[in-house]
């Protein structure tokens, strides 16, 4: 007899939307946020009504890419590609927490872990479908933009001026 598994961790959905924006849901018909792209070098993540909760500026163009999270005018996180294939993240937070994504070619699983030993799991469905399963008590709209953010630089890699022009 096998036993169930009884994760009780928060699941979220990211659809990709047309080229670069992204829904992301918390049960299959509730929007939650959304990732907006305003240009090559700036996106925005909104609430469900396309309110703004903050922006994602390009600092520096790849192979080494580097993205500010603004929020109220201030710099309040980053996202930095860590290698030339766009396989290795760091994501830092606010709160001071650091995330290190890994992503590897020709894989559906992926994960995430920080420094204060949290970790995220993440399922590629489709080529525009990610599943993200947050340890219990963990949940930061930054983190989970900046999540989007990069599936939808995935997502566009193979198209010039999406995200890295």
């Amino acid at each position: 007899m096998t036993e169930k598994s009884t994760y009780s961790g928060t699941e979220y959905r990211l659809v990709i939307q047309g080229h670069a924006d992204v829904e992301i849901s918390n049960t299959p018909d509730n929007v939650i946020l959304r990732l907006i792209k305003r240009s090559s070098s700036e996106f925005i993540v909104a609430d469900a009504e396309s309110k703004l909760i903050f922006t994602i500026l390009r600092i520096r163009r790849p192979p080494y890419a580097r993205f500010s999270i603004i929020l109220d005018g201030q710099e309040s996180g980053a996202i930095i590609c860590k290698n030339i294939f766009r396989t290795r993240y760091q994501i830092t937070l606010l709160n001071r927490s650091t995330w290190q994504f890994y992503m590897p070619m020709f894989s559906v699983h992926f994960y995430a872990t920080s420094n204060q030993a949290d970790t995220i799991k993440i399922r590629m469905f489709r080529e525009d479908i990610w599943g993200l399963l947050f340890d219990p008590g963990l949940e930061s709209q930054q983190l989970i933009g900046a999540l989007a953010f990069i599936f939808s630089a995935r997502w566009n890699s193979y198209q010039i001026g999406i995200w890295c022009s």
